[in-house]
C-alpha cells in the first residue's frame, strides 16, 4: 500500500488547524520567534515582522493575567516537554483561547532551541469524550518524546497508535492511502493488504443513525467540505462498533484528492448511557453532553415514569423534574410543536407503543418544527431490555437542528436551481443543435445543389464561373460559422488568449477598413473615413482580435444597410500617460436599424431580429456576443444607439499599453518577384484531398514537391537528404503515426546544418493562438489556417524564402 509520505503527514496536520512554531534564545540576545502561515492567522500576524519583533508582538498580546504563567511555561519547556492553554488578544476576533505545546531540541552551539506546534482550543476541547482522546494523545505524545523520536517519524507513530481511526483513500480511485490500527481493529480486517481488497464492502456496510448523511458524504465527491456524524461500524463477524465521525476532503502533497475520516469508538465510554451513569457522578459530564442535547428524560416504560436529567428552562416549566411520561409529552407537546406536526409527534411521542417500535432498533428519531420557529429533533435510545428483549427502560434525548435544516434546505434550493440550471442548458444545447443543424446544412445544400448545376452547364464557361463563386460563397459562410463557434467555446472556457505583441494601429485600421470597402463596394454602400487623431501609434495587444472586432463591426453596417448606403468610420486618441493610450472607435451606419426589443438582445448568442430585409444577410449570430466578449476580455466598453430605417452607431473604448520601442520600422521588402521556380519542398499531408489542393498550389508556382504521408515518413526523408536539398518542409500537425509537433521536433534534433535553418511552415485546421504557440516552441516558423489558399500560402513561402 501507497505510505504516507513527509509532506502528506504535515498537510494532514495542517488540514487540522495546527501552526507550527520555533523560538531560539541565547544569553545577551533577545527571543527569537520563527512562524509558519498558519501560526501568523493564529496570531494575528498580517506582517513581514523579523524573528525579535514576531516574539515582541506576540507577548504583547498575551493576556494580560496570563503573561506571567506564560513565560513560566516557556522556561518549563528548557527542561522538558509541556503544553499549556493560555488566552491570547487577537487583534480581529477577539480573546481566544490558544493550545501550546512544545520541547526543547538539540542544538551544537549554547542557543536554546525550542520547537513545537499551537492551534485554537475552542475547536478542540467541547466534550468530555474529547477529552478523553486528548489524554490518551498526551499520553502517547509523552511515550514517543522519551523515546526521542524525530518530529517526521514522531507523527507517523502518532497516527499508528492514537486510538483514534483514520481511514484516508483516493478519489475516484478508491485507493487506499493510510488506515491505522485503530481503523482495521473496528473494520475488522487483519493487513491493509485485506483492506484495499475489501475496501467497497466495508465502506458500503456502515450504517448511519441520520440517514442525510449519506446524501451529504455522497456530495463529497464533487465537492470539498465536511461532514459530521454518527454511524455504527460492523467488522464482518457480527460485532457492532457505534463511533462519532468526521469526513472531510484532503489533497495529498502530489494533488490527489482524498477521502480522509477519522472516528472514534463510543461503545464503551462516550456513548448517552455511559454518559448518564457517568452524570450522576460528574455534573461536567452532565454539562458537556447538554451542549448539545437540551432535554434529556430516563423512562421507565413499566410505571410510565420519567426523571428529567438534563432539562431546559421551558421544558422543566413545562413537565417538572419527574412524574408520569405520558402525561409529561402531552404537555411539553401541545405547548412546543408547532401546529403542523401536532400529528405526527402525537404518534412519535406515544409511550404506550415505545417497547413494541424499539423491539427491533436501538434508537428512533424524528424531526419536528417548533412553535417558535425552530427545528428539533426527538430521539428514543435503548437502556434496558429484559431477559425477553423487550425495553423497558429509554433514554429521550432533544436538540436543535435549526442549523442543519437551514443547510439541507440551501442544499435542497440549490439542487433545485441546479436542475433548472440543467433543464435551461439542455434547451440551449437543443435550441443550438436546431440552430446549427440549420446554418450548416444550407450552404451544403446549396454547394451540392450549384455543383449539379455546374455539371448540368458544362460548356458555359460564364455559368461554370458563377458556380465556383457561389461554392465559394458558401463554403466562406460554413469557415465563418466555425470560427465563430470555436471562438465562442475558447471565451466560454476562459482558453481564449490575448497577443502581447508591438502592432501599427494605421496599419490595422487600414487592413481593416480595406476589407470593410471591398464589402460595401459590392453591395454598392459608400465607406468615409471621419475623425482620425492618433498620437500613439506603436502599440502593444492584440492586433488580431483588434481587427476581428473591427471586422466584425463594420461588416454588420455593412450586410444591414441598403444600395447607396453609407458607412463612416473613426478613431481618436481620447487620454494616454506614460504606459497606456485609450481610443475610441466609432462606426456609424444610415441602414435599416435595430428595434428597441432586439437591442437589448443583441450581445446574446444566436440572436438575430427577424425582418423581413435582413432575410438575405443572415449571419451566424454569434459575431455580435463574440465582439462584446474580446471588448471585454481587452478591457474595453461597447455601446450603440439604434433605430429602425435610420441606422446605427457603435462606439467602442479600448486600452492598449505604449510601445517603448521608438525607432521607426523599415518598410518591408517585397516579395512579389521572389522566384519559386526549381525550390525543392518537402511536403507532409495524411489526406488525400488536402495533399492534391496543397501540391497543385506548389507546384503551380514551378516549385519540385517530394511528399510524406505522416510524420515519421518526413523525417525518414529529410534524414535521408542530402543536406539542403530541400529548401522548404510544409507540416500538416494532426496526422497518424507521428504528428506535425513531434517531427518537427525531431527534425530541429538532427546534427547536421540545415535541420536548424530549413523553414517549416504548418498547415492546420487548428487555428486558435495556444495552436500557434504550440507550433514555435516545436521549432516550426510559420502557422497556416486551413483551408488553404493560394495567395496566402505562396506570400508566406516567398517571405521565408
Amino acid at each position: 500500500m501507497k505510505k504516507l509520505n513527509d509532506e502528506d503527514i504535515q498537510a494532514y496536520f495542517q488540514a487540522g488547524n495546527s501552526g507550527f512554531w520555533k523560538v531560539e534564545s541565547e544569553e545577551g540576545k533577545k527571543t527569537r520567534l520563527y512562524t509558519d502561515e498558519i501560526t501568523d492567522e493564529l496570531f494575528g500576524i498580517t506582517e513581514d515582522l523579523s524573528p525579535e519583533k514576531c516574539m515582541e508582538y506576540v507577548a504583547e498580546h498575551i493576556y494580560p493575567q496570563e503573561r506571567e504563567c506564560f513565560w513560566d511555561y516557556m522556561e518549563e519547556l528548557k527542561s522538558h516537554e509541556s503544553e499549556a492553554v493560555y488566552r491570547y488578544t487577537h487583534p480581529v476576533k477577539g480573546v481566544i483561547y490558544i493550545r501550546c505545546t512544545g520541547r526543547r531540541v538539540p542544538s551544537p552551539d549554547n542557543m536554546i532551541r525550542i520547537v513545537g506546534y499551537h492551534q485554537e482550543a475552542g475547536d478542540i476541547v467541547h466534550f468530555e469524550k474529547e477529552k478523553l482522546l486528548e489524554n490518551r494523545l498526551l499520553q502517547q505524545n509523552q511515550h514517543l518524546k522519551d523515546e526521542n523520536k524525530n518530529q517526521i517519524s514522531y507523527y507517523k507513530e502518532l497516527l499508528d497508535t492514537i486510538s483514534v481511526g483514520v481511514l484516508s483513500y483516493t478519489l475516484p480511485e478508491h485507493e487506499l492511502v493510510h488506515m491505522n490500527a485503530e481503523a482495521m481493529r473496528i473494520y475488522g480486517v487483519e493487513t491493509v493488504g485485506e483492506a484495499q481488497e475489501n475496501l467497497g464492502r466495508l465502506i458500503g456496510a456502515v450504517s448511519y443513525l441520520n440517514q442525510n448523511v449519506i446524501e451529504k458524504l455522497m456530495d463529497m465527491r464533487y465537492h470539498d467540505g465536511a461532514v459530521s456524524y454518527e454511524c455504527v461500524i460492523p467488522d464482518g463477524k457480527g460485532h457492532l462498533t457505534p463511533a462519532i465521525a468526521k469526513t472531510e476532503i484532503f489533497y495529498t502533497s502530489d494533488g490527489k484528492k482524498t477521502i480522509l475520516t477519522t472516528f472514534l469508538d463510543i461503545s464503551e465510554n462516550v456513548t448517552l448511557k455511559k454518559s448518564l451513569k457517568e452524570a450522576q457522578e460528574s455534573n461536567a459530564v452532565i454539562s458537556a453532553i447538554s451542549k448539545i442535547y437540551w432535554t434529556i428524560y430516563s423512562m421507565n416504560l413499566r410505571t410510565d415514569s420519567f426523571e428529567e436529567v438534563v432539562g431546559g428552562e421551558v421544558m422543566h416549566r413545562l413537565t417538572g423534574s419527574h412524574g408520569c411520561a405520558s402525561e409529561a409529552f402531552r404537555t411539553a407537546r401541545k405547548s412546543v410543536v408547532s401546529r403542523e406536526d401536532q400529528k405526527t409527534m402525537r404518534e412519535f411521542f406515544e409511550v404506550t407503543t415505545l417497547a413494541a417500535r424499539l423491539q427491533q432498533e436501538e434508537t428512533i428519531a424524528r424531526e419536528y418544527l417548533a412553535a417558535d420557529g425552530h427545528w428539533h429533533m426527538g430521539r428514543f435510545i435503548v437502556k434496558q431490555r429484559d431477559a425477553n428483549g423487550t425495553v423497558t427502560e429509554v433514554l429521550y434525548v432533544a436538540r436543535d437542528i435549526t442549523e442543519e435544516k437551514k443547510q439541507e434546505f440551501e442544499y435542497q434550493e440549490q439542487l433545485k436551481r441546479i436542475a433548472q440550471e440543467a433543464e435551461k442548458a439542455n434547451i440551449s444545447k437543443t435550441d443550438f443543435l436546431r440552430r446549427m443543424s440549420h446554418d450548416i446544412r444550407t450552404p451544403i445544400n446549396g454547394i451540392r445543389g450549384i455543383t449539379q448545376i455546374a455539371n448540368h452547364f458544362p460548356e458555359d464557361l460564364q455559368k461554370q464561373q458563377e458556380c465556383r463563386d457561389k461554392v465559394l460563397t458558401a463554403s466562406g459562410f460554413l469557415l465563418n460559422l466555425v470560427n465563430d463557434i470555436l471562438d465562442m467555446n475558447k471565451m466560454e472556457s476562459g482558453t481564449l488568449q490575448l497577443e502581447e505583441k508591438t502592432f501599427d494601429l494605421r496599419k490595422v485600421l487600414g487592413e481593416s477598413t480595406g476589407i470593410v470597402e471591398m464589402q460595401g463596394h459590392e453591395k454598392g454602400i459608400s465607406l468615409n473615413l471621419g475623425a482620425v487623431n492618433i498620437i500613439h501609434n506603436q502599440l502593444v495587444g492584440s492586433p488580431l482580435h483588434l481587427q476581428q472586432i473591427l471586422q466584425n463591426i463594420g461588416s454588420n453596417a455593412v450586410n444591414y444597410n441598403h444600395v447607396g448606403g453609407k458607412i463612416i468610420v473613426g478613431c481618436q486618441e481620447i487620454s494616454s500617460d506614460d504606459r497606456t493610450a485609450v481610443f475610441e472607435f466609432t462606426c456609424t451606419d444610415n441602414g435599416i436599424g435595430m428595434s428597441e426589443e432586439f437591442q437589448e438582445h443583441l450581445f446574446e448568442p444566436f440572436t438575430q431580429e427577424n425582418r423581413l430585409e435582413q432575410k438575405a444577410n443572415m449571419g451566424t449570430g454569434l459575431g455580435m456576443t463574440i465582439v462584446s466578449q474580446l471588448v471585454k476580455l481587452m478591457g474595453g466598453q461597447i455601446c450603440f444607439t439604434s433605430k429602425v430605417d435610420e441606422g446605427t452607431s457603435f462606439v467602442i473604448t479600448l486600452p492598449f499599453q505604449i510601445s517603448s520601442d521608438r525607432e521607426s520600422k523599415m518598410p518591408e521588402s517585397s516579395v512579389e518577384n521572389v522566384s519559386l521556380k526549381g525550390k525543392r519542398a518537402l511536403l507532409v499531408e495524411d489526406n488525400e484531398l488536402n495533399m492534391e489542393i496543397a501540391q497543385f498550389i506548389l507546384e503551380n508556382e514551378n516549385m519540385l514537391v517530394r511528399c510524406a504521408w505522416n510524420g515519421k515518413e518526413a523525417v525518414d526523408i529529410f534524414a535521408r537528404a542530402k543536406p539542403g536539398e530541400y529548401n522548404l518542409i510544409l507540416m500538416d500537425i494532426m496526422m497518424p503515426v507521428m504528428d506535425g509537433l513531434e517531427a518537427a521536433r525531431q527534425i530541429r534534433a538532427m546534427d547536421r546544418p540545415d535541420a536548424k535553418l530549413i523553414p517549416i511552415v504548418a498547415m492546420s485546421a487548428n487555428a486558435f493562438q495556444d495552436d500557434v504557440e504550440r507550433s514555435k516552441k516545436a521549432g516550426i516558423n510559420k502557422h497556416i489556417a486551413k483551408p488553404l489558399t493560394g495567395e496566402s500560402v505562396i506570400r508566406e513561402i516567398k517571405s521565408m524564402l
